[in-house]
């Protein structure tokens, strides 16, 4: 059995946990509702959650997001009680988050914010805020680069969380309590639930010695140079939360897998800069990673090779497959690399369509299809034939 290597992150269970809460009868509530709900938690035990409601349903049912970012989703049986808050809903600011991570994680988390980032961290304070700078320049750049594609990118009002443990073995444990699917291999995860990315200092498992190292973010890029790959995986789930924060996707809406996962790796090459300077060139660079992914002899071997384009279009299936998952991330890659390069004015147009889907409501693959066909054309085949030329052309930049 294979895993799915050195990417990694929640949105396999997301997937199915989202296709279990869609209901035939949704609406979104509007204007959005601030209610407080007093719900039956684990054990019938009694507990509350204040929030704007995104959508009910009409069993009673609601998906509310709190102050915080997470979002809640309460089927009609586990509500007790409903109250309306006179307040306007909104988001907490920096230093209100600050104090509920700090509530949340205790002393032995130290906060470092930054302009769009509120860090809480397990490890030492210049890890901490190389992470944040490395974060800031990726920000800069994802809402750059997909403003000059014709897309209008919001920074947003509410500063996006950042939790990082000291270490691998916490990092996973947490993982485990956060119900996130996350592999031993794995480096850090977003999740569309809480709207954090979770990660551990990488200067444990980077460079000699096996522990924490570097005083300072100069030292920390340094020692960092060698393990690109660790980096790529967190920013990579940096750029999770930039898309459903920036208003190019949407939480619990449906997003096709390859489209959520092509457009993280296509922006996932980590640039550490000169020095630690303030520049980021790695969006749309060709990954030798993923290209010899999708070159691999074996791949092109298997009966899915002769359709890969329908199958990755349709469903999660191949993404949830040990046996095709590498090659469904590949192909993802591979194919938003060519619709951004070559057709990118139907590839803008597709991801803002995508991106206006309602929550909790779900295309059936042939409905997946029809909208790929409409955006891209109707010969598949030739498509995917234009695709794989394309990736033979292609030769990596790092």
């Amino acid at each position: 059995m294979r895993t799915l290597g050195r990417f990694a992150t929640a949105a396999l269970s997301l997937a199915v946990c989202l296709q279990a809460l869609a209901v035939p009868a949704l609406c979104a509530a509007e204007p959005l509702d601030h209610i407080r709900i007093v719900y039956n938690g684990p054990n019938e035990a009694s507990a509350s959650v204040a929030g704007q409601v995104l959508v009910r349903d009409q069993q009673g049912g609601v998906l509310l997001e709190d102050a915080v970012g997470v979002l809640w989703s309460l089927t009609a049986d586990r509500i007790v009680e409903q109250t309306p808050v006179a307040q306007e809903f909104q988001r907490l600011d920096a230093r209100q988050l600050a104090d509920a991570l700090r509530a949340e994680f205790g002393a032995g988390f130290q906060i470092v914010t930054t302009p769009h980032y509120v860090i809480a961290a397990q490890t030492s304070r210049p890890f901490a805020e190389w992470t944040g700078d490395l974060f800031e320049r990726l920000h800069a750049a994802f809402l750059k680069y997909w403003s000059d594609a014709g897309l209008a990118p919001a920074a947003g009002d509410a500063p996006l969380a950042v939790i990082i443990f000291s270490n691998r073995a916490r990092f996973i444990d947490y993982a485990r309590q956060d119900a996130a699917a996350v592999i031993s291999e794995a480096a850090g995860y977003y999740s569309a639930r809480t709207n954090r990315v979770v990660l551990f200092d990488l200067t444990t498992e980077a460079g000699s010695g096996g522990g924490q190292g570097g005083s300072s973010r100069l030292q920390i890029t340094r020692r960092l140079a060698g393990a690109t790959a660790l980096i790529a995986t967190v920013v990579h789930e940096a750029v999770h939360q930039l898309a459903f924060n920036s208003g190019l996707q949407t939480r619990y809406a449906d997003n096709p897998m390859w489209l959520s996962e092509g457009l993280a790796m296509h922006c996932e090459t980590p640039d550490l800069g000169p020095r630690g300077g303030r520049g980021w060139t790695g969006i749309g660079a060709v990954s030798a990673y993923r290209l010899r992914q999708f070159r691999d002899p074996a791949r092109q071997r298997r009966a899915t090779s002769k359709t890969w384009l329908t199958s990755l279009v349709q469903s999660e299936d191949r993404f949830r497959d040990p046996d095709e998952a590498l090659a469904a991330y590949a192909e993802s890659w591979v194919l938003t690399h060519f619709l951004i390069e070559r057709r990118r004015e139907a590839y803008v147009e597709y991801l803002r369509a995508i991106g206006q889907k309602p929550r909790l409501a779900f295309d059936s693959p042939e409905e997946r299809l029809a909208e790929f066909r409409a955006a891209f054309g109707d010969d598949l085949d030739s498509l995917q034939t234009e695709v794989e030329r394309h990736a033979m052309r292609l030769r990596p930049d790092r």
